[in-house]
């Protein structure tokens, strides 16, 4: 799940129809305020099938690595469902993200 969005940002890929979404929602993806707990997520992104723990941490880590070499780059893709973001908002929505379930999870 966590390693969908972060290709979402470093791939361009695209792994949710969000049509559903409210254009007024994209501000509190980069705003200071943390996610709300138990927030529901869109079923295209749940995880459907057992995985390897250590497995999915390494390419995790990986994307992680990825994200953070593209940290000078100043022209992204825009969001397949919320449009153009600037790369600090990039940055935010992809740390709330990642810091929403490591905090989840008690890390």
């Amino acid at each position: 799940h966590c390693q969908l969005f972060l290709k979402v940002a470093v791939k361009n890929e695209d792994h949710v129809n969000g049509k559903f979404f409210i254009k007024l929602f994209k501000k509190s993806l980069y705003s200071d305020k943390p996610y709300r707990r138990n927030l529901p997520t869109v079923k295209e992104v749940l995880t459907k099938s057992p995985r390897e723990f250590d497995a999915e941490k390494s390419k995790l880590l990986k994307l992680i690595d990825e994200t953070h070499q593209l940290k000078t780059k100043t022209n992204w893709n825009p969001h397949p469902v919320f449009g153009k973001f600037t790369p600090e908002q990039w940055g935010k929505l992809e740390y709330k993200h990642l810091d929403h379930h490591l905090v989840q999870f008690g890390v």
